[in-house]
């Protein structure tokens, strides 16, 4: 039997995700890029607006004007039910998502600066089993952690209607993972386990490039097509691996070093131990008379060729991930119009993706329905965004779990002219 009792996790030291699909891995991964694409199903890579910073692709931000100033924030709740076999357990919080500043850097050049989620680890297992020798034993099985994305980014015009870029992401932060038994049938015995932790700390590129393309018989219509890669790359960093008998567990989710201490191994990462994988993703977004945009996203990450310490994988693989996902954008009005409801951004969308993770030949899959709004304020380009996800990850099959979760995130973009002189009389 598989009890699922909760999760206890420390951007940043925040409770993320209860999944306990992200006890494998890196965790659960991050699927923030923009306010706009958020509702328009996690799009991006084609994405380009004057309205909006865009991390998922780099080349975007020299669609900011040269006299523009951003700042962009985000807040999230989310709910999460998991179900296996006969057993349901529902959670919810609320976290800070990210933040970004843009502006330029001259008539060519513009830049982006944030702070958003890479992966998070957060969960809280009880499986209890029947065992001839020991009797009823209480395996307990917890997650906690997170790893952030500090990023700088740049990118260069270097004709009209191409735009090239790259984001350089300090990655930093750590996943802990604590299994210990309890033996119910003999009240004097010890606690037996195991504490690991991956301690991340390393820059990671992105590059991308945009090509807009206009036809010729209209203005105001545009296909904007997108590409985004990641190198593999080998993280640097510290794993320690701590082994117990005899010891009890603290609050915070850790062993008392009172305990008989087994074994214990702590070394820097080599080049190899762990690494992230060559990513590639394709985009193309559509505009139609500046009131309809169409996004569409395809995305694929090579982490069956990527290490990772087998201890931490639990039994299960890394195999080859993917995303496919497409949404709309409609403003009925146009920006100056008197009529606020005609001013507002309607969004859907749809994301299907597969896991890194294949468990009990069973590969992890997700998909998800997204609707969002983007509420403008005064007749300037800053605006609320308001954006809420519906979506499924896993399946009952196989004794597996299923997740159902409902997001809701509110974004701020503010946009100000910083960046001219004022004439006085």
């Amino acid at each position: 039997m598989l009890l699922i009792l909760g999760g206890t996790s420390t951007l940043f030291s925040q409770q993320r995700t209860y999944s306990p699909y992200s006890r494998y891995g890196l965790g659960e991964l991050s699927q923030i890029g923009s306010a706009q694409g958020t509702g328009m199903g996690n799009t991006g890579i084609g994405l380009r607006s004057s309205n909006y910073l865009n991390s998922m692709n780099p080349a975007s931000y020299s669609a900011m004007d040269s006299m523009s100033f951003f700042f962009e924030a985000g807040l999230s709740g989310f709910n999460q039910t998991l179900t296996e076999q006969e057993n349901q357990k529902t959670f919810s919080n609320s976290n800070f998502d990210y933040f970004a500043i843009g502006f330029p850097i001259s008539s060519r050049f513009f830049s982006s600066i944030g702070l958003k989620p890479y992966s998070s680890s957060g969960y809280n297992i009880l499986k209890t089993k029947e065992d001839a020798n020991s009797g009823t034993v209480n395996n307990y099985l917890l997650g906690t952690g997170n790893i952030s994305d500090f990023y700088v980014g740049l990118s260069f015009k270097p004709l009209k209607n191409l735009s090239i870029g790259a984001n350089f992401y300090y990655m930093f932060g750590n996943i802990r993972r604590l299994s210990y038994s309890t033996f119910l049938d003999d009240p004097s015995s010890s606690i037996f386990g195991k504490l690991s932790e991956i301690h991340v700390s390393q820059v990671r590129p992105e590059f991308g490039i945009q090509y807009t393309l206009v036809p010729s018989s209209s203005n105001t219509n545009k296909l904007i097509l997108g590409a985004v890669v990641t190198p593999k790359l080998s993280l640097h960093g510290n794993y320690s691996n701590f082994i117990a008998n005899n010891a009890d567990v603290t609050s915070t989710g850790s062993f008392d070093l009172i305990g008989d201490t087994i074994k214990y191994t702590n070394h820097s990462l080599n080049s190899g131990d762990l690494e992230i994988p060559l990513t590639i993703g394709f985009g193309a977004s559509y505009t139609i008379q500046d009131k309809f945009i169409f996004a569409a996203d395809y995305s694929s990450a090579q982490w069956g060729n990527s290490n990772f310490p087998s201890a931490e994988l639990e039994g299960a693989q890394l195999t080859n991930s993917s995303k496919l996902a497409g949404g709309v954008e409609y403003t009925p009005k146009e920006r100056n119009s008197k009529n606020y409801l005609g001013r507002i951004r309607y969004r859907a969308g749809y994301t299907q993706s597969s896991s890194y993770i294949n468990y009990q030949n069973e590969k992890i899959k997700q998909f998800g329905m997204s609707f969002g709004l983007g509420l403008p304020l005064k007749r300037s380009k800053t605006s609320i965004n308001l954006n809420c996800e519906i979506g499924q990850r896993g399946t009952s099959n196989s004794n597996l779990l299923k997740e159902n979760y409902t997001k809701i995130s509110l974004n701020m973009t503010m946009h100000e002219y910083w960046f001219f002189k004022q004439k006085f009389d």
